[in-house]
């Protein structure tokens, strides 16, 4: 009751450990949100306990007496408050990162049960792969995922997109990024593929697991640095020692990396797939929430045209609400139509990036699902790609575009092209 606010169901780590084991449906409504200090300053470490059904999903906050004397002497809205929605690179503060539980929960049960399968995390760009992978790295996440933390060792590379990303600097950073103290073992070790089987050696000799987070492992596969030899290799290590390899592509492993493996023997074989699509109603929650958390201002008014920019998807929403943040703090009256241009202004390259690497097919659907046609020519594979890339939404009963934004983005590149093609044929 210090803690909770209406509808929140609290529970203590003891009672998770109790009872979250006794079914994975009651392991997916526990929700790990830090320790919270009650009125006499004993700690306690809190799950929120909902689903779509039932519960809070807001983090719970820590009201001791004190506080709730001076809560009426105090604003409602800090509006010195920094603007805490990232739009731009990976998120590197653990506080910040929202959602992905039940993806992060899979992962640590993988690693946690020595499974033979490694992870390939799958997901379109801007859906934050890279957030995710540098996430599960830290160690306060790996702390409470994982029951013996102190039996592995954790490093993590992200890999760029340049053709000029060397083999050496791989490893470098590789080593740079091991967990310490034990990245002191890496000193005048060279950065090659045997210096790499000397660490790992080492590792084993400690008896405890090596886990390798290689973000953007796609983008190796253009880089001629980065031969066959080299996943060839990742197999090998794979095979012989104890490692457990996670890696992040924006295409399906297998398609990314088919010609840079030996057929009979392919690095991507041992790989569990998993897909990581837009927010969930509750991590949807979550985001547009984290301002309020904060003591910012509140966008419970402006949650329908947030949902209307941004739909679900992750990126687009810290977007819209990071608009929205700025235009509320400012004290002018909301105009809905400057915050629109605003977003569509600062969103219409990741659309036009998203429009450009759609099939045929699936162009096809998404003008259908714009224009309000009815296609009986629907591709069915087609329709299953954009669904579960969650650019369409329900597919079972009425299709559709998942955000009006990206719905006048097509309308409006259509007209355009339309537009062109008539200043073409007038001309000739």
């Amino acid at each position: 009751m210090s803690f909770g606010l209406t509808n929140h169901i609290l529970a203590s780590r003891e009672f998770h450990d109790l009872i979250a084991v006794e079914k994975d449906e009651y392991a997916k409504i526990f929700h790990y949100v830090g320790e919270f200090a009650d009125k006499h300053g004993i700690k306690h470490a809190t799950y929120n306990i909902f689903s779509d059904d039932i519960g809070n999903s807001q983090t719970p906050v820590s009201k001791s007496k004190d506080e709730e004397k001076e809560k009426d002497k105090k604003p409602n809205v800090n509006l010195n408050l920094k603007n805490p929605y990232q739009t731009k690179g990976k998120i590197t503060v653990v506080p910040d990162f929202v959602g992905r539980q039940n993806e992060i929960r899979k992962i640590f049960s993988l690693i946690s049960t020595s499974s033979k399968k490694n992870v390939s995390i799958v997901g379109e760009r801007k859906i934050g792969l890279s957030s995710l992978s540098y996430y599960i790295t830290q160690k306060e996440v790996r702390n409470h995922y994982l029951n013996n933390p102190e039996n592995y060792i954790f490093t993590y590379v992200e890999c760029p997109f340049r053709t000029n990303f060397s083999l050496e600097e791989f490893f470098n950073m590789l080593y740079q990024n091991i967990d310490k103290p034990f990245n002191t073992h890496t000193n005048g070790i060279p950065p090659t593929y045997d210096g790499f089987k000397r660490i790992i050696g080492g590792i084993d000799r400690m008896k405890k697991c090596f886990v390798i987070v290689i973000d953007g492992i796609d983008n190796l596969a253009k880089n001629e640095s980065f031969d066959i030899y080299f996943f060839d290799f990742l197999r090998f290590i794979d095979e012989n020692y104890n490692i457990f390899e996670i890696v992040s592509s924006h295409q399906n492993l297998k398609s990314a990396l088919q010609s840079k493996e030996y057929h009979e023997k392919p690095f991507t074989g041992n790989f569990e797939t998993i897909s990581i699509p837009h927010f969930n109603i509750n991590e949807t929650k979550d985001i547009i929430g984290k301002s309020m958390k904060l003591n910012g201002p509140s966008f419970e008014q402006h949650i329908p045209l947030i949902i209307d920019l941004g739909g679900s998807h992750p990126n687009l929403l810290q977007i819209a609400c990071s608009i929205v943040f700025e235009e509320v703090k400012s004290g002018v009256s909301i105009n809905p139509e400057t915050i629109k241009q605003k977003f569509m202004n600062e969103t219409k390259v990741i659309y036009q990036f998203y429009w450009d690497n759609f099939s045929p097919e699936e162009k096809s659907i998404i003008a259908d699902l714009v224009e309000g046609r009815k296609s009986q020519r629907m591709d069915i594979l087609a329709m299953k790609s954009l669904s579960e890339k969650g650019y369409v939404t329900d597919i079972e009963k009425t299709p559709k575009i998942f955000s009006n934004s990206f719905k006048e983005f097509v309308m409006k590149s259509a007209l355009q092209k339309f537009q062109s093609l008539m200043s073409d044929w007038k001309n000739n």
